[in-house]
């Protein structure tokens, strides 16, 4: 599940959109790939969100959605530069937000982010 594919009203979830993305998978990587999209740059929030889901889902374990969500950043830089570079596909949006949106997977993955998070 992705961020923008949750409709809140207010702070209730109302809705989930993009059926078509949606797989059988297990909960870390959900919890990796939601909390990820919701908070890519404040590791304090991620690390928060990630306590909390699997304080709720006592077998969901903290160290495999952590590789999940590093592995997730990787893949999604990858699928975007094929994308944008490669295939030059349309979208519904501007090509500068894509870009921003491609650019905020790399920068993470160049970043400390997860550095001692796995230890």
């Amino acid at each position: 599940i992705w961020s923008d594919h949750v409709l809140f009203t207010k702070d209730e979830v109302t809705g989930v959109i993009d059926l078509g993305a949606m797989r059988i998978d297990e909960p870390a990587t959900d919890v990796a790939r939601l909390i990820g999209s919701l908070e890519p740059n404040s590791r304090n929030n991620w690390m928060a969100g990630v306590e909390m889901y699997c304080r709720l889902n006592p077998r969901v374990d903290t160290r495999r959605v952590i590789l999940l969500d590093k592995v997730s950043c990787l893949l999604s830089a990858v699928q975007w530069l094929r994308w944008l570079v490669l295939e030059r596909r349309e979208f519904h949006t501007s090509h500068e937000d894509l870009m921003k949106r491609w650019e905020g997977f790399l920068c993470r993955l160049e970043s400390d982010f997860w550095m001692d998070l796995l230890d």
